[in-house]
């Protein structure tokens, strides 16, 4: 946790540092949340070792600052104005709906050894990433048409 922590710091500030730009806000949200992903699914792999898999925790962290910075001007710029704050509060719900879900079925796996348990934790922003960049990609298509 002391690594993706120290990672997202680093993220945060690089991403204050060096913001994208407004129109391409939605993509960086899906390409942080397979880049905090690959690093957590690699490190169930080389879970032996204790300096690499801090490594790949804290790679995985550095996703964090864009992620979240991406989510909010995404939300701020796509949501009208008279609905934003249902729009940030529902979100919030389902952001700790979907938390509250994977740690029951995290400690219903609890028994599972920890490189199984760190896949299971890698596939959400997997497929949340994967799943929303192919929104994204329909969406444009269909808007140029």
């Amino acid at each position: 946790m002391t690594a993706m922590a120290v990672g997202a710091l680093i993220g945060s500030l690089l991403w204050t540092w060096r913001p994208v730009q407004p129109a391409k806000m939605p993509t960086t949200v899906m390409i942080a949340l397979i880049g905090t992903g690959v690093p957590l699914a690699l490190a169930a792999i080389t879970a032996s070792s204790l300096p690499l898999t801090a490594g790949l925790f804290g790679l995985a962290g550095i996703s964090v600052g864009p992620f979240a910075g991406a989510l909010f001007t995404t939300r701020n710029l796509y949501a009208p104005e008279d609905v934003q704050a249902q729009v940030f509060t529902i979100s919030a719900g389902l952001r700790l709906t979907i938390a509250a879900a994977g740690a029951a079925i995290g400690g219903a796996l609890a028994g599972l050894p920890s490189s199984m348990l760190l896949i299971f934790v890698a596939s959400a922003p997997l497929l949340a990433g994967a799943f929303g960049a192919l929104l994204l990609k329909k969406s444009k298509a269909y808007e140029s048409s």
